[in-house]
């Protein structure tokens, strides 16, 4: 269980809870989007109203799985859908988050991590009144899950870091006994 800071504190009492769900993609140019009607600010970075997010799947994990998140996105502003379609999406960095914001000024409070992976490649879907992103994400704990490829030899490691000679002394040092000094050795 978290507690929450003084200034979240207030700002639940005082208002109906103003909170906001923040998708952020790492593409060539950022970006950051909000679920709310207003352009929240984080310091002086914007995170874009969408005035709705469109829909999100529930964020569940449990342990040993890791499902993927899909989501749309809708109200996106023109601009950012000419940097979404030439954009390769595949692979870069997507957050979704909780944002707690003040709302008479718009400045995010606080943000609380809920998703944390990689995009496939966006889909754009253009309607009769808006364009939507269909955006399909996959969990940055699968990574935990794959097979670790390195060899773990001196032929990889010279590859890898030519300078670095540990593995040509390492079969030499296997199954040599280590004797220790005792305590006393080296004080007077």
């Amino acid at each position: 269980m978290r507690t929450l800071s003084s200034e979240e504190l207030l700002l639940i009492q005082a208002y109906a809870l103003p909170v906001a769900l923040v998708a952020e993609m790492d593409l060539d140019e950022p970006l950051r989007l909000n679920s709310s009607i207003y352009t929240l600010k984080l310091g002086e970075v914007p995170y874009d109203a969408t005035r709705g997010f469109g829909s999100i799947e529930a964020i569940r994990t449990s342990a040993g799985e890791f499902p993927q998140l899909k989501f749309s996105i809708s109200g996106v502003p023109p601009s950012h859908i000419a940097l979404a379609d030439d954009t390769n999406t595949a692979g870069k960095d997507v957050r979704v988050k909780l944002a707690l914001f003040d709302p008479t000024n718009y400045k995010i409070a606080s943000m609380r991590l809920l998703f944390d992976g990689t995009l496939e490649p966006l889909v754009i879907t253009d309607g009769p009144e808006t364009t939507t992103l269909e955006v399909v994400a996959e969990s940055a704990a699968t990574s935990l899950m794959r097979q670790i490829t390195s060899l773990f030899s001196d032929a990889e490691q010279q590859r890898l870091y030519p300078d670095d000679l540990f593995f040509q002394f390492a079969t030499d040092q296997a199954d040599q006994k280590i004797v220790w000094p005792a305590a006393s050795w080296g004080r007077q």
